[in-house]
């Protein structure tokens, strides 16, 4: 879920959006942050061991949401839930998330409560309530 009321859980960012301390799932965490273009520190591994205090409050609104795609992305999870996912996002990372998104929806369902729906995004249905 991606959502600005979900904290971020773990102490680092590589905690937060891989679940894990694993070595061999740190290559596709660093490859992740890359992609969305995040960097908290000077080299890759000191990006993932970055610490976050108290579910994220040391980082922006921006910066949290993207982590939540991070870990949306790296958990390969069936389902994803979007809640109003392009609040504090800037106009270039709405595009990179849109892209995957457009990307994953071959694989995976996607479904987003949103009141701003960018025009690259690509959906089947639409429901206004």
């Amino acid at each position: 879920m991606v959502s600005s009321e979900t904290p971020l859980i773990g102490n680092s960012i590589f905690k937060a959006i891989s679940y894990s301390t694993k070595i061999e799932k740190q290559e596709k965490a660093i490859a992740m942050l890359q992609k969305l273009k995040l960097k908290f520190a000077e080299d890759d591994l000191e990006n993932l061991q970055f610490k976050i205090e108290d579910g994220g409050k040391n980082l922006s609104s921006g910066q949290r949401i993207l982590l939540q795609f991070a870990r949306a992305f790296l958990t390969r999870k069936s389902i994803i839930l979007l809640d109003e996912p392009f609040n504090y996002l800037d106009q270039e990372s709405i595009k990179i998330i849109v892209t995957e998104l457009n990307l994953l929806k071959k694989k995976r369902n996607i479904i987003i409560a949103t009141s701003f729906i960018p025009e690259m995004l690509e959906v089947d249905n639409i429901v206004y309530i």
